[in-house]
C-alpha cells in the first residue's frame, strides 16, 4: 500500500490507512479476538474472499493487523489487531453509534447477518434463555416466531406471548398426550404426523422472510426421538435466510449439530430443588 509522501491534515493519514468499503468492519469484527480467514468471511456479509485478503494485507502493512502462521497441515492462520488496531476501537464504536442514530432517524434498516444458536444439556433453562433473547430481540423491533415440538402442556409463556402481541408469534399442536415412552403405537403414529407438520410449517416460516429471530424448541428432542430427520434439520440450518437468527433447543446436540451452529451453550445441572422434592411451579417451571 502506498502512502502520500505529504499531509495537510493527521487525519488524511489515518483514513488513507482505512479507507474503503470494508477495512473498518475488518477491523470491527477482530476486536473480539484472533480469527481465521473463513470465520471473518462468513461473519462479513457480502465480502469475497479476494478482497477479503487484499484488505487483510493492506491493514498488515500499516501496521493495524497481524497474523500467526501455526505449523502443520492444512496450514493454519490467525488475524488479530495490532496495538495500533486497537486504538481504533474507540473512535469506531463511535461511529458505530452515530450510525445507529442516523439509521433510526431516517427508518432504515440496516442488513444483519443472522447466527444458529444451540442450548442444550440436562439442566433447566433451554427454553428460558431462548425466551430471554426473544425477550431481548423484541425491545430492538425484531419479529419472532416460536415453533414448539413435543410441549402441549399449557405454560405461563404463552400468556406472556399474547401480552406482547404481534412481534411474537407462536405455533404448536396441543392435542393432549402423556410422554412419549407412555404411548402406544397408534398415539405415536399420531404424534409423528403432528411434528412433521410442526416442521413443515417451521420451514415455511423461515423462508418466508417475515421473522428476523425463529426458536425450534425441544427440536434436539424430536430429533432423539426419531421424530425428524437429523438430515432434514442439518440442511434447514445450512440453507436458512442470511439474516435469520435461528435457535434450537433440546437436551442432546449430535457432533452434525454443532459442527454448524455458530453457538453452543449448555446448561449443566449442578443442584437442582427438585432433588429436595419441590414440584414444578407455575411462572417459574410452567
Amino acid at each position: 500500500m502506498k502512502f502520500r509522501e505529504e499531509f495537510t491534515c493527521p487525519l488524511e493519514l489515518v483514513m488513507d490507512m482505512i479507507s474503503g468499503k470494508w477495512k473498518s468492519i475488518i477491523i470491527w469484527r477482530l476486536r473480539f479476538g484472533n480469527c481465521q480467514l473463513s470465520k471473518l468471511k462468513k461473519d462479513i456479509v457480502g465480502i469475497n474472499q479476494k478482497m477479503l485478503i487484499q484488505h487483510l494485507n493492506e491493514l498488515i502493512e500499516c501496521n493495524i493487523v497481524d497474523k500467526i502462521i501455526y505449523d502443520g497441515y492444512p496450514k493454519k492462520v490467525e488475524y488479530f489487531l495490532t496495538e495500533r488496531g486497537f486504538k481504533l476501537i474507540d473512535p469506531l464504536d463511535k461511529l458505530q453509534r452515530i450510525g445507529i442514530m442516523i439509521l433510526k432517524e431516517e427508518g432504515k434498516k440496516m442488513q444483519k447477518k443472522g447466527y444458529i444458536h444451540v442450548y442444550m444439556g440436562e439442566g433447566k433453562g433451554k427454553t428460558t434463555s431462548a425466551l430471554g433473547l426473544a425477550f431481548r430481540s423484541i425491545g430492538a423491533g425484531f419479529n419472532v416466531m416460536m415453533v414448539q415440538f413435543l410441549k402441549n402442556w399449557h405454560t405461563s409463556e404463552l400468556n406472556s406471548i399474547e401480552m406482547i402481541g404481534d412481534k411474537f408469534k407462536i405455533y404448536r399442536i396441543e392435542s393432549k398426550k402423556s410422554f412419549t415412552y407412555n404411548l402406544n403405537e397408534e398415539q405415536l403414529k399420531i404424534l409423528r404426523e403432528e411434528i412433521k407438520i410442526e416442521f413443515d410449517k417451521a420451514k415455511e416460516f423461515i423462508y418466508s422472510n417475515e421473522y428476523d429471530l425463529i426458536i425450534l424448541d425441544e427440536i434436539l428432542g424430536a430429533i432423539q426421538g426419531g421424530f425428524i430427520e437429523e438430515s432434514e434439520v442439518i440442511e434447514l440450518m445450512k440453507n436458512k435466510p442470511e439474516n435469520l437468527e435461528l435457535i434450537l433447543t433440546g437436551r442432546n446436540a449430535s457432533k452434525k449439530i454443532i459442527e454448524n451452529a455458530d453457538l453452543v451453550s449448555k446448561v449443566d445441572s449442578v443442584k437442582h430443588y427438585y432433588e429436595n422434592g419441590v414440584l414444578a411451579r407455575i411462572g417459574i417451571e410452567y
